[in-house]
């Protein structure tokens, strides 16, 4: 099973987030099932984070168990 890409926001200012996020979709809109956005324990960085997923209209998680510092999106949209 080939590794899921993952996005580490670590170091990040917050004013960079946005279009890092944007970019790493774009990157792998069509190459990739799942990716990971590491985001930390930071509340406003998840919500960056997932405000930017709902705006390309993908599906994503976070608080998944075992990783509560992650976004994972599903790279497919729905309706």
């Amino acid at each position: 099973m080939p590794e899921t890409p993952t996005l580490d926001l670590h170091g990040y200012k917050s004013h960079e987030v946005e279009n890092e996020v944007a970019r790493f979709i774009a990157d792998h809109l069509h190459s990739a099932v799942l990716i990971d956005i590491i985001t930390g324990n930071s509340p406003q960085m998840k919500a960056m984070v997932m405000k930017i997923v709902d705006l390309h209209g993908l599906e994503a998680h976070s608080g998944l168990p075992g990783n509560q510092g992650r976004v994972r999106v599903v790279m497919y949209e729905y309706s």
